[in-house]
């Protein structure tokens, strides 16, 4: 390669951080899509020139406040050039004041927030919002002919994935909502109480 291209990237990926499960399939996925790049495609090709990609990683602990600190890290001591947006609506919005004001496009595949989104003259989603899956769900449960339903869900989830909209969807595509459980994922019992439940 003749130069190489940086991308930033503040994700969770420590054991005990909240978001760790799914800021490490974000991790994965960004890993092969460079190897895949880098390996498979031999890079970029830019004006004649071979260009290879590498992503520098920051540990965010899945905090608002430490994204912005890995974010102004990332840019001032690593020097990166484009930023990859963390997991969470949450931690892509407190990413995105930064990466705006330093002029830096930001790539989020972690926010289904699409007012966030468009608000920003630098930053573009590769989500749709997570009303349009929950829609989706509802709505392949009603043509399978499903009557009722019972929903467990984590109590940290954006207001348009709450028991009212849960509520409204039921009711439109004719599903008896049996029960609907709001569970804390940072608490020691979830997966115990999950079994419960089922």
């Amino acid at each position: 390669f003749n130069t190489t291209i940086y991308i930033g990237a503040p994700i969770s990926y420590g054991s005990g951080d909240k978001h760790f499960t799914n800021g490490n399939g974000m991790r994965r996925a960004w890993h092969m899509f460079v190897d895949w790049l880098n390996f498979e495609r031999g890079g970029i090709q830019l004006n004649g020139t071979n260009v290879s990609l590498t992503l520098q990683y920051v540990e965010d602990y899945s905090s608002t406040i430490q994204v912005e600190d890995a974010a102004k890290y990332l840019i001032h001591e690593e020097n990166v050039q484009f930023m990859f947006g963390p997991y969470s609506n949450a931690l892509t919005g407190s990413t995105m004041k930064y990466t705006s004001e330093e002029n830096m496009l930001l790539l989020s595949g972690g926010c289904a927030d699409l007012i966030l989104i468009d608000n920003s003259t630098h930053a573009y989603g590769t989500l749709p919002a997570s009303k349009l899956y929950d829609q989706a769900s509802f709505r392949a449960l009603s043509n399978f002919g499903t009557a009722s339903i019972a929903i467990i869900s984590d109590n940290d989830l954006p207001t348009n994935c709450n028991n009212n909209s849960i509520q409204q969807y039921s009711k439109f595509y004719n599903l008896q909502l049996f029960e609907y459980y709001e569970l804390d994922p940072t608490s020691p019992s979830y997966v115990a109480d999950i079994r419960d439940i089922m």
